[in-house]
């Protein structure tokens, strides 16, 4: 595994296992009925910068390749998450059993400060509240991606262009690969009039898709929650190696994401300087997905005709409860979704065969794209 891949990797698993071994804890301490929609508050703001990241990048002039003309580039992008985008109020989304305390607005993962208390709720019978802090920000306020691609002349003035490596296995951290492949056509010499102005003008469009497993989730309320549970079951592990083998073996974070974009292109070279600009409109989906086995804690009310003092042990008339029974499989699911319309300006040196080549790219989540490569035309 070479120094580019190791560092691509960690960009992508380092938020990964911060969510895996904190926040999955918290969320699934409240029950399952919620965990979707506080996973996708939380890990919007990365969901929606990686996704962002992955559509950068595809060109740096509208200029097409001639037949069997080539370039290999090193990209590095690094998207800006804007401030509004930093945190969420609770009180804005219906909740099944989460109950929102006095202060309702948490940061997620791009933000900073601790989280707010919540609750839980069941009905009219059962009210905790405070049973909880929602999970601190990150400060991941920048997501940055590299990216090693190759570009192709074949036909017509179009170029094809393919960003591939295979899935690379991990060890006990997890895997990760992806593929993606762009299309560049000029469009320019279709044009009666404009084909002979001093310009380049293409159509531009791409998809790519990467998939990562983090294998390292463990998750076992007796030992990662932080709640006294007043009646867990005899029937439960309860040693570390009965604990891997039933729970910890089967689960793992798995995140994929798709991107797709389309872009009209405009360029024009003056000399070694080589200026573009764009407009266009670009796609993400952006899934985590927790998997495998998990034991959701139960808060049980006591009534008057049913109380058991040997049951609740503090007194307040619920009983917190592990049942070997109340178990979930593959409890996250989670989809993170983005579009949007922009604008980028970019300006290419050209020294012989060396490019080098900066680009801004302005939309919500605006980001700036540099690179080097060689380039054979």
């Amino acid at each position: 595994m070479n120094r580019q891949h190791l560092i691509f990797i960690l960009i992508l698993l380092l938020p990964a296992g911060t969510f895996a071994q904190g926040e999955v804890a918290r969320f699934l301490t409240s029950a399952s009925q919620d965990v979707n929609k506080l996973t996708e508050l939380y890990m919007e703001p990365f969901g929606k910068g990686f996704g962002t990241a992955m559509n950068s990048g595809w060109y740096n002039t509208a200029r097409a390749h001639k037949p069997m003309g080539f370039d290999v580039s090193i990209h590095s992008t690094l998207v800006t998450i804007p401030n509004d985008a930093t945190s969420f109020d609770l009180d804005a989304y219906g909740w099944s059993v989460l109950l929102p305390g006095s202060s309702s607005v948490t940061p997620n993962i791009a933000g900073t400060g601790n989280g707010v208390p919540v609750g839980i709720k069941y009905g009219d019978d059962v009210q905790i509240n405070d049973l909880y802090d929602m999970p601190k920000g990150v400060g991941f306020s920048t997501v940055p991606l590299p990216m090693v691609q190759l570009g192709l002349g074949i036909v017509k003035n179009t170029d094809i262009t393919i960003r591939f490596f295979p899935e690379l296995e991990l060890g006990d951290l997890g895997r990760i690969g992806m593929f993606g492949f762009g299309i560049k056509h000029d469009i320019k010499q279709w044009i009666p009039v404009v084909k002979k102005m001093p310009f380049d003008l293409s159509v531009q469009a791409a998809w790519s898709r990467l998939a990562g497993t983090y294998n390292s989730v463990e998750y076992y309320p007796t030992k990662i929650v932080n709640t006294d549970f007043e009646v867990v079951d005899p029937r439960l592990p309860s040693t570390d190696l009965e604990i891997e083998s039933e729970y910890y073996r089967t689960q793992d974070l798995t995140l994929t994401s798709t991107a797709m974009n389309a872009n009209l292109i405009v360029s024009k070279k003056i000399a070694v300087l080589t200026g573009f600009a764009s407009i266009g409109y670009s796609q993400s989906t952006f899934n985590i997905g927790l998997n495998g086995d998990y034991l959701i804690p139960q808060y049980i009310p006591i009534t008057d005709d049913a109380y058991d003092a040997n049951e609740d042990t503090n007194g307040d008339y619920i009983v917190t409860k592990l049942d070997a029974d109340n178990k979930v499989k593959d409890p996250i699911d989670a989809d993170i979704s983005y579009s949007s319309i922009n604008a980028a300006v970019g300006l290419r040196l050209n020294l012989g065969l060396l490019t080098l080549h900066g680009t801004y790219v302005y939309q919500d989540y605006s980001m700036i794209n540099f690179g080097l490569g060689i380039s054979f035309r």
